[in-house]
């Protein structure tokens, strides 16, 4: 929202084509030099011909505390999945990852559907344990996981992409 009302600003500034008056704190100007306040008188202009546009200045607006944008990723380059934003969530990802490494996919699995609890809309919970359900040769569980990554993943081509290799791997394994 604050984007859209600076975007909005920056845009008037940009199409203004009047400047706006300045005031002279001066009296008089010396003889034989233009006083810088007054107008100078319009000349005439012959018909169809355009005026010129004044300069357009665009001057940076202060810093408000608003956290930059991240870069966005070259298309096709590898990027790891965001963390999760809340702590709780953060905690439950880091012991599953934990758990994958040392083997225990049983308890990666059952942290990942604690995590899910919390938060069943994000895409990136289910990928994870499609990604397991995968591993365990439970492809068809996979494919559901990747189904329902992809409906909440609300064009984000990252994910949407990492659903669509979930589900082709699923697929490929259930069809050999």
């Amino acid at each position: 929202m604050v984007l859209a009302g600076i975007a909005s600003l920056l845009g008037a500034c940009a199409t203004s084509t009047q400047l706006a008056p300045i005031e002279s704190r001066q009296t008089a100007s010396p003889a034989g030099s233009p006083n810088l306040a007054e107008p100078a008188a319009a000349q005439p202009q012959p018909a169809g011909t355009r005026q010129p546009v004044p300069e357009t200045r665009v001057f940076a607006l202060p810093d408000d505390g608003v956290a930059p944008m991240a870069p966005v990723p070259a298309p096709g380059a590898a990027v790891a999945p965001p963390a999760p934003v809340d702590p709780a969530l953060r905690d439950l990802v880091a012991q599953a990852d934990r758990a994958t490494t040392r083997g225990d996919r049983g308890a990666a699995r059952a942290t990942l559907e604690r995590a899910l609890k919390i938060k069943p809309a994000d895409p990136d919970l289910w990928l994870r344990l499609g990604e397991l359900n995968l591993e365990d040769g439970e492809f068809e569980q996979a494919i559901v996981m990747s189904q329902r990554a992809r409906d909440l993943a609300r064009g984000d081509p990252l994910l949407l992409a990492r659903a669509d290799a979930l589900a082709r791997r699923a697929e490929a394994a259930l069809n050999r």
